[in-house]
Order: structure tokens, then C-alpha cells, then sequence
């Protein structure tokens, strides 16, 4: 039953996402707002949150090395699988096959694996993540949609990003132990009060916003598909090395190597989609983008029950 108490809660709440469009009572500009909303006060709330209550040890910066060379050995990959694909999309391919949608989906799947409490764990990688995407990744996008990213407009979307101020703010705190000195104080039962009402409804909306955009083309179906098989071999290959990579230096617990398998699952940055308007791209980016995260849930599932049936050892979610 523990397992079921897992995984029919997320797809209840993203089968809810795709009545709700198809009934027309959430619209696009809705769910536009509502992901504001999760990107800009939710996410950095329960990012600040999370770090002033975590350490940050040699391990952290272990994973940090890890999805450095991760995020540019999967996009160096991918220039290998370009000529095997139509030339109007032949550019996007490498970049679909790196970075990780940590926000909108990763840290939503983590938390509900091995518990809010343990989300820390990939948090500091995911920042990475984060600043590769809003650089490299956006910078890439732009050329490919027929401009550029300038330096100027490169520094703002990084430093003026909510969730990137509230991961600096978040670390400054952790080093601070900030965490321990407001559970210490008079005020920690409002603090950790607000705190549950931010945070509580992050996991719902995402899974929501998720189903909505749950999207399919039967001319690019097969095309999405070949690319998605592509993507999970060539990030399952880079995290197999990681995580022998990892087990050489520092046996990872069982929960981290959870929270790990979870997080590189995660489908590509969703903003994939931000930089075109050409007809074409957009319905190939949105099958690719929702096959993955289909492609993601089913790993999570089978992640889900290997937890609930001691396969990881005891891990407390």
C-alpha cells in the first residue's frame, strides 16, 4: 500500500492537469501564471529553506564536479546524433540531451522519494545545473531561434533570477547556521508555519502545470521518441560513470543514490521551448519534452517501488 501512497498521487495530479485543459478550466495563461508564481516564490522559498538547514560537505562538491562534466559531455554526445536527424532541428539535439528540469519537475520527484528533508542532497548541484541552463544552454537556444544573447542580458538573467538570489542567500545562511538559530528562537514555529504554507502547495501545482502541458503530434511522435531513447541512454551511460566515479571516492548512502537516480531522470530544461516561434520546432519540443517526462515518471515509479521494497536499503521519505 506504501507504494501505492507514492506513486497514484502524482499521476492523479497530472491526470487532473490534462482534464483540466481539456475541460478548458485551466488555460494557458493560467498555467503561465501559475508557473510565475512557482518559479519566482515558491522554488526560491523552499530552496532558501532547504539550505539553511543543510551543510554543505565534501560530498557536495563532489556532485557539483559530477554535473559539471555531465552537463557538457551529454551536449558534446549529442553533436554525434546530429546528421541522423532533419536539418531544421538538427541543432537542438545536443542540447536536449543535457541539462535537468530540477525546478518544475527534479526537485518536486525528490522530495516525494525520499522526503523534503533530504532534497539538500541535490540542491547544490542543481544550482549548477540552474546557471549552465540560463547561459550556455539559453545562449545556444537564442542563436538557434536566429540571435544572441548578449553579456548584458546573460549577467541579468542569472543574477536577477529569484531562485538563484534565494540559493546565494540560502548558502550564506547554511554558513551561518541560520537554520539552527531561527529553530532555536521564539519564532520558529511561525517561521516554520509560513514556511508549510509556501512549500506545501510547490509539488501539487508542479505536477498540474506538468499534466497541462502534456502534449503530443503524431508527425513528430517517432522523431520525439528517437530523440527521448537517445537522451535516457546517453544520461543513464554519463550517470552509470558517475556514480562508479563516486563509489571509488565515497560510497554514496542510500538515500543520496535515490535522490541521484530521481534527479538525473528528470526530463531536459523546459526552457527548450522559450526561444522560437517557428510552428515546426515548438510541436517537436513539446513531444520530446512530454515523452520525457512520461519517460521520467516511469523510472520513478520503478525507483518508487524498489524504495518501498528494501531493494536501497531503509530510506525514510
Amino acid at each position: 500500500m506504501q507504494i501505492l501512497e507514492t506513486i497514484v498521487p502524482v499521476f492523479l495530479l497530472i491526470g487532473l492537469g490534462v482534464i483540466l485543459r481539456k475541460k478548458n478550466l485551466l488555460t494557458a495563461s493560467g498555467v503561465s501564471s501559475l508557473k510565475k508564481l512557482l518559479i519566482n516564490v515558491l522554488l526560491p522559498v523552499t530552496a532558501f529553506n532547504v539550505l539553511i538547514n543543510g551543510t554543505i560537505t565534501r560530498e557536495s562538491f563532489l556532485l557539483i564536479a559530477v554535473m559539471i562534466v555531465i552537463l557538457f559531455a551529454a551536449w558534446g554526445i549529442g553533436h554525434v546524433y546530429r546528421p541522423f536527424f532533419d536539418k531544421k532541428i538538427r541543432g537542438y539535439i545536443p542540447l536536449i540531451m543535457t541539462t535537468f528540469e530540477g525546478g518544475m519537475i527534479g526537485w518536486s520527484l525528490v522530495s516525494i522519494i525520499v522526503g523534503t528533508q533530504n532534497l539538500f542532497l541535490v540542491i547544490p548541484m542543481d544550482v549548477i545545473n540552474g546557471v549552465f541552463g540560463f547561459t550556455f544552454f539559453a545562449a545556444n537556444l537564442k542563436i538557434l531561434a536566429g540571435s544572441r544573447m548578449t553579456r548584458r542580458e546573460t549577467v541579468k538573467s542569472v543574477l536577477g533570477n529569484p531562485l538563484i538570489i534565494a540559493v546565494v542567500l540560502g548558502f550564506a545562511g547554511s554558513a551561518f547556521h541560520l537554520g539552527t538559530r531561527i529553530n532555536n528562537s521564539a519564532f520558529a514555529g511561525t517561521y516554520n508555519r509560513c514556511i508549510l504554507y509556501l512549500t506545501g502547495p510547490l509539488s501539487p501545482l508542479m505536477l498540474i502545470c506538468i499534466g497541462f502541458g502534456l502534449t503530443f503530434n503524431r508527425e513528430t511522435f517517432f522523431t520525439g521518441l528517437k530523440v527521448t531513447v537517445l537522451r535516457y541512454v546517453t544520461v543513464g551511460v554519463l550517470t552509470a560513470a558517475a556514480l562508479f566515479f563516486l563509489y571509488r571516492i565515497h560510497t554514496p548512502s542510500p538515500v543520496l543514490l535515490v535522490a541521484l537516480l530521481t534527479y538525473f531522470s528528470v526530463p531536459t530544461s523546459f526552457l527548450l521551448q522559450m526561444y522560437t516561434d517557428d510552428k515546426d520546432v515548438t510541436e517537436f519540443t513539446s513531444s520530446v519534452l512530454s515523452l520525457e517526462i512520461i519517460a521520467s515518471l516511469l523510472i520513478f515509479s520503478i525507483l518508487s517501488v524498489l524504495v518501498q521494497t528494501g531493494v536501497f536499503g531503509c530510506i525514510a521519505g
